[in-house]
């Protein structure tokens, strides 16, 4: 009777800690959607002013000197022990590199791309436990048309803007990327929710 009653109290307490994870990875969820979307709005909103500014080639030196300064200011405006990332296979700025954990989530994006799957919209990984708990959200950036005037298969992209790309850009490590796939993830890491 004993060893019943015990099982029963550990199945309810385990039922309840199954519970509270679910309620906390929705409300990761939560913030990470939100947190992408007022990335993916700035940015989206800027180069769009910089291209009706000056052109496409004005948009290259916009993007190449304000991209991460304004993923910063996205980060400042989030909650304290939140960062946000852009990052790709496929990065142009070692600065953008995927880690680890990043590498691992975008191959398996690449290859639901390559099977012709449904991408997932986001994916969610915790890592550590207790007090050393991060969540990492991961929601794919889908290329619009504007983008691959930039973005786009080097072979199809006006060669004009592939000069100044390889000459403004001079980190550059890659230049091609598949047109209406993902080029950039966003990811960001909360601790302690």
């Amino acid at each position: 009777m004993k060893s019943v009653y015990l099982l029963l109290i550990a199945g309810i307490l385990l039922s309840s800690c199954v519970e509270k994870q679910d309620t906390l990875n929705k409300k990761a969820a939560t913030i990470g959607e939100d947190a992408a979307m007022q990335l993916i709005g700035t940015l989206k909103q800027q180069v769009q002013q910089a291209v009706k500014k000056g052109g496409p080639v004005h948009a290259i030196q916009f993007c190449n000197e304000n991209a991460i300064p304004l993923t910063n200011e996205v980060q400042n405006d989030l909650k304290k022990g939140m960062t946000i990332k852009r990052t790709s296979l496929k990065y142009r700025n070692p600065d953008n590199a995927p880690d680890e954990l990043e590498q691992k989530i975008l191959e398996a994006y690449a290859q639901e791309i390559e099977q012709k799957q449904e991408m997932q919209p986001y994916r969610l990984t915790v890592t550590g436990q207790g007090d050393n708990q991060v969540y990492h959200y991961f929601k794919p950036m889908k290329i619009a048309a504007l983008c691959t005037t930039c973005h786009g298969i080097k072979s199809e992209m006006n060669p004009d803007l592939v000069s100044v790309i390889e000459k403004n850009i001079p980190k550059i490590r890659q230049l091609v990327i598949k047109q209406a796939i993902s080029e950039a993830w966003f990811m960001y890491r909360y601790r302690k929710m």
